[in-house]
């Protein structure tokens, strides 16, 4: 059974959450999905009151809109009054009997199951996620609707766990109406990504949050990294990435420094994105050469972070 735990934007507008919730039912089918949660991250000065009834509204909005489909009706959506322009008088649009039964099993699985909805602390991440877990179901989270301040700290969290991360990226020109819904798109007009730490990348979680680095154990670290920093560079120099990246990450881990932690899990995870693209054939080669030496420009960035990091506290 697979839980979904949905990061919500700061719009109520249903669209994407219909797009996210049709895309797994039509996936896995609704007996393999298990809750449905709406989260949303705030920092520790804001009214999580405030933001929890925000959730409340934008779970009601998805259910009429829902509703509304799986009886070939769309409610448009007015921005301003972030509310529905035709409540009373739905529109009445085509869609295929495959989506149709998509939005009517998806319907049936959002009313069995109330859409939950939690509001996290910023500082709390950790603890927070870790209380919304059954531990018999695996844990899904969608990041699509994630505020860019907070991507980085919620994927970084998330990934350093093994958690499945996934993105919703649609490739066409939005129109603001029923042509943004999932029953309209060509295949090639959207990908769900599944953002992960490659296999092979090995990370030691042993107790890292909680290590105390002594002064012996600094100096032993800086000399480590003055030899590692050669190899690293040397290693990129020769298309080795992959190998540096999981070297990157495991002395960031060490290091308990959250900033490189997270900077460290960023790099990985754009790395695997682009790699998977390329295997793909969706970009051209000379985009492809592009990415790569942005993303090994941003590793060597990292590595003198890293060193800078431990000259101050050595």
């Amino acid at each position: 059974m697979k839980n979904i735990y949905i990061f919500a934007s700061p719009s109520s507008k249903p669209d994407l959450y219909i797009n996210i919730i049709g895309y797994w039912v039509s996936t896995f089918g609704s007996k393999e999905l298990g809750n449905v949660s709406l989260l949303r991250i705030q920092d520790s000065s804001q009214n999580s009151y405030k933001i929890l009834d925000d959730l409340k509204y934008t779970r009601q909005c998805i259910e009429k809109q829902m509703y509304s489909l799986a009886r070939e009706k769309y409610l448009s959506w007015n921005p301003k009054e972030n509310y529905f322009d035709n409540l009373d008088n739905p529109k009445k649009i085509k869609i295929s009997e495959e989506f149709k039964a998509i939005y009517e099993e998806s319907f049936s699985l959002i009313s069995q199951h109330e859409i939950r909805v939690n509001v996290l602390v910023k500082d709390k991440l950790g603890t927070q996620i870790n209380d919304l877990f059954s531990y018999e179901h695996e844990e899904n989270f969608d990041v699509t609707g994630v505020v860019n301040r907070y991507l980085v700290l919620i994927s970084a969290y998330l990934l350093a766990r093994k958690h499945s991360l996934y993105s919703l990226e649609v490739h066409k020109r939005f129109l603001h109406n029923e042509d943004d819904l999932i029953h309209n798109f060509q295949p090639n007009d959207y990908t769900y990504h599944h953002l992960e730490i490659p296999n092979e990348i090995k990370i030691n979680f042993k107790n890292h949050e909680n290590n105390k680095l002594s002064s012996k154990i600094i100096g032993e670290k800086f000399e480590k990294y003055k030899d590692l920093k050669i190899n690293w560079l040397n290693q990129l120099a020769k298309d080795n990435t992959d190998s540096v990246i999981g070297k990157i990450l495991d002395f960031a881990f060490e290091s308990n420094n959250d900033i490189l932690i997270k900077e460290a899990v960023h790099q990985s995870a754009r790395w695997s994105r682009l790699n998977k693209q390329i295997s793909k054939g969706i970009y051209p080669d000379d985009f492809e050469m592009m990415e790569q030496r942005k993303i090994i420009s941003s590793l060597i960035e990292l590595i003198q972070k890293m060193g800078d990091y431990l000259n101050d506290i050595h």
